[in-house]
């Protein structure tokens, strides 16, 4: 078929007379490698290869992948297990030997985020979140695989940085020098390669830019077009979010693939949805795009088949402006239409010429091939990079209305174009993220020759999946039916605990090594001698020699912690008002959950001026959640529906503290704690019922009974600012809803065992 080729918009072929080849080129990068290190380029590679591989095993925990340098400008990225690739790429990290001509540093860093890569990423096969024919359906999407690396990446660097601090620095190098500019996406050559390849930068990945610039500069591009705005704005704190659901730093596969789907499901559930809708809008353009050229296509052949036929017609570069004009009065142009079109084909060709150059410049290099030379201008020649996004609404309307009267197979084919080129398009885009630091993804080229030979083992794995899911649905079903029966049986403490299972869990892993890691001995690091050699100081010390006064570990002795914990809870009759009680309940549950977990002892008491002696026992000291759970659920669940009265916190507090203070034994500083949970609004107490007096009251108990006293709070209806003055800013714990809780517990935790305990997470 007949090519679109406007001559006049393109130059002539461009002739080079000596181009370098590739390996003169490899040879002149070796020999600036060389140059640096001085040494040969084997010992070079066999010394950084040495020190690189162990950074990233240390950091992949796994001893067993392998770390080798690959092709100069091939990228550096980490292979996941992923049944497109070979089984022996599994796991394996290729550096791209150009890093080591980069600035200082920066192959340590990209050896430690693969190695990380290694460590935390997951596949959504992986983590199971979809049957491999739904998962085909994500991966076939355009943008699907691109914006999860822009969100994987930041994650992935967050987790390393906790376990490997030297690459922090560099790492702020590296994005520094990528975002340094204000709208760069990606990166600058990037940047030309789409528009080159489209005409324009698509929003999605404006997008995907844009939440990495995000993450390393805490603010996006001042010049974004209202749609990416808002997707950015609606997703700013899922991402966030994405990023905080990483592992600790030494975490059991169980955790990593816990942490990798939740990623996953906040990106598929929450992300996405606002990106498809960026992808939409690019994909309205590129199929307007795609039909302009179309059209412009089918005049240039008619154009030509007058000639063969003998007529008289005017040279080709004349007959493809000529074309156009009658093209644009066919779609109705007023002439401020047609001269915004005519300004856009000039921007074509110049486009067009870039790329030649370009072209030109990587075969001159030795980066590319006569044939690869020859085969890239012939496609560069087919593309209209013609910026849609930019045009006016009125001209894309004219088009759009023209497209919609063709025929139904017209539109499919020209709907398949867009989808094609947009596809190439994140190709390119992810080539950009590999090239750096990223994950060896499957392009859309490569994963459609694969399909082709899979297409008669994916309907069998089809047709058993359908059996699959049917089976599961119908159990499912009977689970959800017991499910529905069981719920009428269950006690207010049993529903609090089974809603807020995965908060409980969250807020165990987070302070479990504040209360356990002394109960038996451990091994220490940072001596200048010891029982054994600390490999994380020793890969350290590779980068930097200072460090061997630290090199080795030392086991502890075992210290006593005797913990004990009070929870005073408010019962007055302003805790019936909304959901304070019932988010009470949850509190209550979730602190107490976690401490018989952790078997430490605790006891439950409820004050108002309705009992007697103001508090009332629900759970004592010496029995034990664990071993006696359904009588204790009844009793704890009847908190929330007794009480009443007024609210005498500084008399109850003042009886709380006592109680704890005779379980304390020789202990080392505050390992007691007491927690009241109210709405931060005492009231009726035969004592004092001023927050002044409650804050001294608190001061006084604390020094004299040795215990660490907490106001908390739970959900609407909270005075916070109560909370803050009787208890002191760094002794209460405020969440507006349960999902905050474990994090701000967590942390107020770590703050009262650093200073006081002189233990550091």
């Amino acid at each position: 078929s007949t090519k679109l080729n406007m001559e006049k918009s393109f130059e002539k072929s461009y002739q080079v007379e000596i181009p370098k080849t590739r390996e003169q080129v490899i040879a002149e990068k070796v020999s600036e490698i060389e140059k640096k290190y001085g040494k040969p380029m084997e010992e070079v590679i066999k010394e950084r290869e040495e020190t690189l591989g162990l950074i990233a095993k240390m950091v992949g925990k796994d001893f067993g992948m392998k770390v080798e340098f690959g092709e100069a400008g091939g990228g550096s990225y980490f292979a996941p297990e992923d049944k497109t690739i070979p089984k022996e790429k599994w796991n394996n990290i290729t550096l791209d030997p150009v890093i080591l001509l980069e600035f200082e540093g920066v192959d340590e860093f990209v050896a430690a985020h693969e190695g990380a890569h290694r460590a935390i990423t997951r596949t959504m096969e992986r983590v199971a979140l979809k049957p491999k024919q739904e998962r085909e359906k994500y991966a076939e999407k355009v943008g699907w695989g691109f914006i999860h690396n822009a969100l994987e990446d930041p994650a992935v660097n967050n987790w390393v940085g906790g376990l490997y601090q030297r690459t922090e620095k560099i790492l702020d190098k590296n994005y520094e020098q990528q975002f340094g500019k204000e709208g760069a996406v990606m990166s600058t050559p990037q940047v030309q390669s789409l528009m080159d390849t489209l005409g324009y930068v698509p929003n999605f990945v404006k997008y995907g830019s844009e939440v990495m610039r995000y993450w390393h500069k805490k603010e996006y591009s001042k010049d974004l077009t209202e749609s990416v705005k808002e997707a950015l704005k609606n997703t700013r704190r899922l991402a966030e979010s994405f990023y905080s659901e990483i592992p600790y730093i030494y975490p059991t596969e169980k955790d990593i693939l816990s942490k990798a789907k939740t990623r996953w499901q906040i990106y598929e559930k929450g992300i996405w949805p606002q990106v498809q809708k960026l992808i939409e809008e690019d994909l309205i353009d590129e199929k307007l795009k795609q039909y302009l050229k179309d059209q412009l296509q089918k005049a240039m052949e008619q154009a030509e088949g007058k000639k063969e036929e003998g007529q008289i017609v005017k040279q080709k570069s004349e007959s493809a402006g000529e074309n156009i004009e009658d093209l644009m009065d066919q779609f109705g142009f007023d002439e401020k239409e047609k001269q915004e079109m005519r300004d856009k084909m000039k921007e074509v060709a110049k486009r067009q010429k870039n790329n030649q150059e370009k072209l030109k410049e990587k075969l001159e290099n030795g980066e590319i091939s006569q044939d690869e030379f020859d085969k890239a201008t012939e496609e560069s020649q087919e593309n209209m990079p013609i910026d849609m996004k930019s045009m006016s609404e009125s001209a894309k309307k004219k088009i759009e209305e023209k497209l919609k009267t063709e025929s139904k197979e017209k539109r499919e084919q020209v709907e398949k174009a867009a989808q094609k080129s947009l596809g190439k398009a994140e190709d390119e885009a992810n080539k950009d993220i590999e090239g750096k630091i990223g994950t060896k993804e499957e392009s859309r080229k490569e994963r459609g020759e694969r399909q082709e030979k899979e297409s008669e083992e994916t309907k069998k794995q089809a047709r058993e999946i359908a059996l699959k899911l049917e089976n599961q649905k119908k159990e499912q079903e009977e689970f959800e039916k017991w499910q529905k029966e069981r719920e009428g049986e269950r006690n207010a403490w049993e529903k609090a605990v089974s809603k807020e299972a995965k908060t409980i869990d969250e807020l165990h892993q987070l302070i479990e090594e504040f209360f356990q890691k002394k109960s038996h001995p451990r091994w220490e690091k940072g001596f200048s001698a010891g029982s054994r050699l600390d490999l994380g100081a020793a890969m350290q010390y590779e980068a930097d020699p200072r460090n061997y006064t630290r090199l080795w570990e030392k086991k502890t002795i075992p210290e006593k912690y005797d913990y004990r914990f009070t929870l005073l809870n408010d019962q007055s009759s302003s805790m019936r008002e909304g959901n304070k009680a019932e988010n009470d309940l949850i509190a209550k549950a979730i602190v107490t959950e976690v401490l018989a977990v952790l078997k430490i002892p605790c006891e439950i008491l409820g004050f108002t001026t309705s009992y007697e002696n103001n508090v009332k026992k629900y759970k004592s000291f010496n029995e034990d959640l664990n071993e006696d759970r359904e009588r204790l659920m009844k009793k704890l669940s009847k908190i929330i529906s007794e009480g009443g009265g007024n609210t005498p916190t500084y008399t109850a507090t003042e009886i709380a503290s006592e109680s704890l203070a005779l379980e304390r034994q020789n202990t080392k500083n505050h390992a007691h704690f007491l927690f009241v949970i109210s709405d931060g609004n005492p009231y009726g107490d035969p004592q004092d019922s001023s927050i002044e007096g409650l804050k001294k009251l608190n001061k006084r108990l604390s020094k004299e009974n040795n215990q660490v006293i907490i106001g908390m709070g739970i959900g609407d209806g909270i005075s916070e600012e109560n909370l803050k003055t009787a208890y002191g800013e760094d002794k209460y714990v405020y969440a507006e809803n349960p999902g905050e809780f474990p994090k701000k517990m967590a942390a107020l935790l770590e703050a009262i065992f650093t200073q006081s305990q002189g233990i550091k997470k």
